[in-house]
């Protein structure tokens, strides 16, 4: 399997095993109001939508500088009007979680912390469409 058919495996999954989750929620109206078909492709476009600025952070071996793995990592950031700076808001796994090299672990935790971010129906959907989402329960 390519690692996006991995990607799109797990998310799918988690999906089916935990339809309440806000993001899971999120993710299939974004998806069905794009027609998008694939979980990966649906993810980096909801992520430029609310101005994801990376999704991990890559983990270079000291001794040869090379890319070992990936630290999951989400940062997004949302312009100021008075003052013109950027609130950054940033969600890294704990020091103690292992880089990862595995695209499966790397598509379940992106959901969890897409999952962990506060307003996120609000910053997909109530900032970019007019149109109610009709599947999200007292989210907005």
């Amino acid at each position: 399997m390519t690692p996006e058919e991995v990607f799109n495996r797990e998310v799918a999954g988690l999906i089916r095993d935990c339809p309440n989750f806000e993001a899971c929620i999120v993710i299939k109206e974004h998806m069905r109001r794009h027609g998008e078909k694939s979980y990966y492709q649906a993810l980096q476009r909801l992520g430029a939508s609310i101005g994801i600025e990376y999704h991990v952070v890559e983990a270079k071996s000291p001794k040869t500088g090379k890319l070992e793995a990936w630290w999951p990592a989400i940062q997004y950031s949302r312009g100021k009007s008075k003052t013109g700076k950027k609130e950054v808001i940033k969600f890294i796994s704990a020091p103690f979680d292992c880089p990862i090299k595995c695209y499966d672990y790397l598509a379940r935790h992106y959901v969890y912390k897409l999952n962990d971010t506060p307003n996120l129906a609000t910053h997909v959907f109530k900032q970019f469409y007019s149109e109610p989402i009709k599947s999200l329960p007292l989210a907005l």
